[in-house]
Parts: structure tokens; C-alpha cells; sequence
């Protein structure tokens, strides 16, 4: 059985949704989606018919409706807004461990496939930049990290790198 005929969600991700969405209709034959200008488009389909070697093909004018399950595959998610979100996170609490960050930034729609592996890279990263430090907290062998005064002025102005 295909990896992707379990865990689907039934019908159309819900408007708006970010991401990139696995779709598949009721005859089996599977979409990628993306919600752009206010309706959902199919960047490509496979089909499960006779083809010896299927292939993704670009839609123009397959009725969407027909969509009967779909599974978010993510977003890719640059350093810079990875960043930004770790940032906005700790701007908002005095400190947080990185399993902490991991769950408030991965609930953002479309970033739930967000390691803590990542989120520790990211914090690394700022604190080479000086924009978070790590911080004393009642967790023995957890990494707890506030944000600097550099960081808040950062977070200001919105320049993130």
C-alpha cells in the first residue's frame, strides 16, 4: 500500500492554509496543492492509471472539488524566518527551553514537520549574533534561552540575518 493512502485528513486543507498540501482524489490520482489568491491551485498531479512511468504534470482547468483527502508535506522554512519567529517567541516570554520554541513556532500553520534540532540551530545561530543568550532556568539538562537587549532592538526594527 502507498505510503500516502494512510493518515490523510478527509476533503480540501482548509482555505487559506499555508503550505504545501498532498492531495488525492477519488479515483486515486495525487495533487500538489498551494492556496494562492484566494483559491486553491494544483502545482501538479500523478496519476495512477496505465502509464508505465508516472509523471507530474501541470493542471489547467481539473475541477479541484474533487479533492476527497489531503496531507499537509510543510513548508520550506528559510533561516531568516525561522529567526524571525524564534525572535517574536522569546520577545514574548522571559525564557524558554527549545522544546518550548519548537511547539509554539510549529503551530504555526504549515510548519509542523519543525524539528528542535532546527530550533537549536537557529538558536545557536543567534546567539553567535548576539541577539539571544542561553539562560539560567530550574530544568537540569534543558537549554533555556532569553533574548538580549541587541535582540529586542533587532526584533524592532525587523532586520533579522
Amino acid at each position: 500500500m502507498n505510503q500516502l493512502s494512510t493518515d490523510l485528513a478527509k476533503g480540501l486543507p482548509p482555505a487559506g492554509a499555508a503550505g504545501d498540501f498532498i492531495g488525492r482524489d477519488g479515483a486515486g490520482n495525487l495533487y500538489l496543492l498551494r492556496w494562492s489568491d484566494g483559491g486553491w491551485i494544483a502545482l501538479g498531479y500523478e496519476g495512477t492509471g496505465n502509464a508505465t512511468r508516472p509523471t507530474c504534470r501541470a493542471l489547467a482547468g481539473i475541477d479541484q472539488g474533487l479533492i476527497t483527502a489531503h496531507r499537509a508535506i510543510g513548508k520550506v522554512i528559510c533561516r531568516a524566518d525561522l529567526d524571525a519567529a524564534v525572535l517574536a517567541v522569546l520577545a514574548q516570554r522571559d525564557l524558554a527551553i527549545t522544546a518550548v520554541i519548537r511547539g509554539i513556532v510549529a503551530a504555526r500553520p504549515g510548519w509542523r514537520d519543525l524539528t528542535t534540532g532546527r530550533i537549536l540551530t537557529a538558536c545557536r545561530r543567534l546567539e553567535r549574533a548576539g541577539l539571544i543568550e542561553q539562560a539560567q532556568s530550574s530544568y537540569a539538562v534543558m537549554l533555556s534561552w532569553r533574548i538580549t537587549q541587541t535582540g529586542r532592538g533587532q526584533r524592532q526594527g525587523k532586520g533579522v540575518h
